[in-house]
């Protein structure tokens, strides 16, 4: 699911140390490779945060002072329960994790509907006026070009592949070697 201006949705991981980064993108990307980008936390919709790295408080503390009205996905060795965050143990199942992932999404999406049903249609509706004619490109097959002398004018056509075929072979003679392959 995409967002309404074909976005993809913003996910910030923190506290991930060393190929779990890397291994969470590429997870990412398997499932949701154009639904999903990896983003730094001020740009994101959804944060995964790795609560038993170096500073996994901390990031906690912040991301739920700061950024409290979004879904935040904790991972974790221990078994515990914070208000308002989803917390999946560690070793991660793949399966739950997609669909943890799955759930926030919708959820966000759900509040973007929300809050854009909740605009006036005058709001929602957004009319674009072109400023500016679009500019004509030159030297396209359907353009003719004229050439004048005193009361004639005749047409120059733009030459068919054809034509050109026959004039590169005249000029430059047909290629009768054949490619040697060395293996």
């Amino acid at each position: 699911m995409l967002f309404a201006n074909h976005e993809p949705m913003g996910i910030a991981l923190l506290g991930l140390n060393g190929k779990d980064q890397p291994m969470m993108e590429m997870f990412l990307k398997r499932y949701w490779s154009t639904q999903c980008i990896v983003v730094p936390d001020h740009l994101a919709k959804l944060c995964i945060l790795d609560l038993d790295g170096i500073e996994g408080n901390r990031l906690l503390e912040k991301q739920q002072s700061e950024y409290n009205d979004r879904p935040l996905i904790v991972l974790s060795v221990h078994d515990m329960s914070i208000d308002g965050v989803r917390v999946l143990r560690k070793p991660l199942r793949t399966e739950l994790l997609k669909q943890t992932i799955d759930v926030c999404r919708s959820e966000i999406l759900q509040d973007c509907i929300r809050i854009e049903k909740s605009k006036p249609e005058a709001e929602r509706i957004i009319r674009v006026s072109p400023t500016t004619k679009p500019a004509k490109q030159q030297g396209l097959a359907s353009e003719w070009q004229y050439q004048s002398s005193g009361e004639n004018k005749r047409r120059l056509s733009v030459p068919s592949a054809a034509s050109q075929a026959r004039f590169i072979e005249s000029t430059c003679g047909k290629s009768n070697r054949k490619r040697m392959i060395s293996l």
